[in-house]
């Protein structure tokens, strides 16, 4: 394996950064304390939405072994073996704290902007070091950060920056050391399937790779049989992906044809511009779209997207060069969540999401950076003061903004309220909203909420379940189970809301009957320490006794600090004893 060493050498704006070890400590901690001065208001904050899904109701996550199982393909419905992998260890640590959680987020994310200077400057692209500060600080990736579900996003693009460090490297020794070339090489092929198993977005690192080469030099051949295997890992590991996605229940089936997705496609592409640029007005869910062809305003985004791209092609070899790559990357990036494939919250929700742009802002930011690096250098000695105070000013903004956004995450009910505010018309953001209303005792709110997401969205069969415990906390039992059956005519096979109707109905003197519904809670989710512990108590309720305290007691295994499964338990095992004398 052969290749032309390329120079990687830092721009003259950058060379400063060099010239003492103590500048680049001074920009990584500057980048540090900003990145933490942004983050620290969601630092407070709890899980929300999937982070059940992935942390605190995973059973793989809880179980000692369950981190082999997360590698099982066949036995397991994760759909991210990566990140839950990094979700085992982490529930050793924290279990159920999440500011344990959100500091990994935070420590992942400043490495990500560390690890985007450097390699800014080995590619050298002027502006580096402002290109990574804006990417530590932009409102945009908050949601990434900020959301503990969307530890994927981050671990995908930090394997991604580091496979391109890794693959960096082996330009740099190709003509040196073989021995130091292969060790860099498959550092950054086995970084890039970490990446995928992280999150399957990271697919299109093999076509960054190709266009950062073409940016330096012609591809050589030894180039495309280095370039090969990445190219088969990522259509090897694109269908497990789906795969495991697919087990998990994450895949969903849009009804739109390819025309819409096409249409759709042009109009995410700007979207996302759009928020890189003026990040205003920033949302946990946006509206959704729906998509008309024969309206003429919805082919003006696909049709400035392709004039676009012929006139950055048709001009690279004069002024546009630069805006190419930028452009390239951008749109490159943004590929897996352009809506050719369907995900559950693309198609239930929204098309966009500002988690979706984690990777492709890079492109938006570089090019800005670099931009305002080229005005620096041509200003006059005594005018540079002015791109200074330009880009500090910016800078400011961004932190202001992006602490905005940060605050929302350090409390669900805020960040819901806020969501219900933005997109009046989501089911989603008004289920979720009632939920953290109802956890935090505020019941009458939590049921108009949970009222509005049914009214929305008849067939949400989780605002009906969510509905139902709010009615139950109001003393409104026939309403509670009723609302418990439209789930179940809607879900059979929903677990939580068999548990639930057992609750009410065990609740209000009606044992025997609630027994089968937490048994069929058990058969769909064996893992659900409520239905176990509810089964007990009913058993208990209804004389019997034997099969009660077996249930009890596995229920205490699971969560041995439930102390009403304690003290039923006891009774059972005083009432066990009293009948064998």
């Amino acid at each position: 394996m052969t290749a032309t060493r390329i120079q990687t050498e830092p721009t003259p704006s950058d060379r400063g950064w060099a010239r003492s070890p103590w500048q680049p400590l001074l920009g990584a901690a500057l980048i540090v304390l900003l990145t933490l001065l942004v983050y620290r208001p969601a630092l407070t904050g709890g899980f929300t939405l999937d982070d059940n899904l992935l942390v605190t109701d995973n059973p793989y996550v809880k179980a000692p072994g369950g981190i082999w199982q997360l590698w099982n393909i066949f036995a397991t419905h994760n759909a991210w073996p990566m990140t839950n992998a990094i979700f085992w260890i982490e529930w050793r640590l924290w279990h159920m704290n999440p500011t344990g959680y959100h500091l990994t987020n935070l420590a992942l994310h400043t490495a990500e902007a560390l690890l985007l200077w450097v390699i800014l400057r080995r590619l050298a692209l002027p502006g580096a070091f402002v290109a990574a500060l804006i990417f530590a600080v932009h409102p945009v990736n908050v949601q990434s950060v900020a959301w503990i579900a969307q530890r994927k996003n981050l671990l995908a693009m930090l394997f991604c920056l580091l496979s391109v460090l890794g693959f960096l490297e082996t330009q740099a020794h190709a003509t040196t050391s073989i021995r130091r070339l292969y060790l860099w090489y498959s550092f950054s092929l086995g970084s890039f399937v970490l990446a995928m198993l992280s999150k399957g977005s990271a697919a299109v690192l093999p076509f960054m790779l190709v266009g950062m080469i073409l940016r330096l030099r012609p591809i050589a051949k030894s180039d495309l049989v280095r370039f090969l295997p990445f190219f088969v890992v990522s259509a090897v590991l694109i269908p497990v992906n789906v795969l495991f996605q697919a087990r998990g229940g994450n895949v969903a089936t849009h009804t739109i044809g390819f025309l819409e997705r096409l249409l759709g496609a042009g109009g995410v592409i700007w979207f996302y511009l759009y928020k890189a640029l003026l990040p205003l007005h920033l949302s946990f869910v946006y509206p959704k779209w729906h998509i008309e062809p024969t309206r003429l305003y919805w082919w003006l985004p696909l049709l400035a997207a392709f004039v676009t791209s012929v006139l950055l092609w048709w001009y690279r070899a004069t002024w546009s060069r630069p805006f190419l790559y930028a452009w390239s990357f951008f749109c490159i990036a943004l590929i897996p969540v352009l809506g050719f494939t369907d995900t559950v919250f693309m198609v239930e929700q929204s098309l966009v999401a500002d988690h979706y742009q984690h990777l492709a802002i890079v492109g938006v930011i570089s090019l800005v950076a670099a931009g305002w690096d080229t005005w620096l250098r041509r200003s006059k000695e005594g005018l540079r003061w002015i791109p200074y105070l330009t880009a500090a000013a910016a800078v400011t903004l961004l932190i202001s903004l992006a602490r905005q956004q940060s605050a929302n995450y350090s409390d669900g009910i805020r960040l819901f309220h806020d969501a219900t505010e933005k997109n009046p018309d989501s089911a989603m953001a008004h289920n979720s909203y009632g939920f953290v209303l109802m956890q935090a005792g505020r019941t009458e709110e939590a049921r108009r909420e949970l009222e509005r997401a049914v009214e929305i969205d008849p067939g949400y069969f989780e605002a009906y379940n969510n509905l139902g415990a709010a009615l139950a906390r109001l003393g409104q039992v026939e309403a509670a189970i009723a609302r418990y059956e439209q789930v179940l005519g809607l879900r059979l096979d929903h677990a939580g809301a068999h548990n639930n109707l057992g609750a009410v109905l065990r609740e209000n003197g009606r044992p025997q009957e609630s027994i089968g519904h937490f048994e069929a809670a058990l058969r769909l989710k064996p893992e659900l320490v409520e239905a176990r512990s509810n089964l007990g108590k009913a058993l208990f309720q209804v004389g019997r006794i034997s099969e009660a305290v077996e249930q009890l007691r596995q229920a205490l295994r699971q969560r041995p600090e439930d102390e009403g499964t304690r003290l039923t338990l006891q009774a059972a095992l005083a009432d066990q004893s009293k009948a064998a004398r």
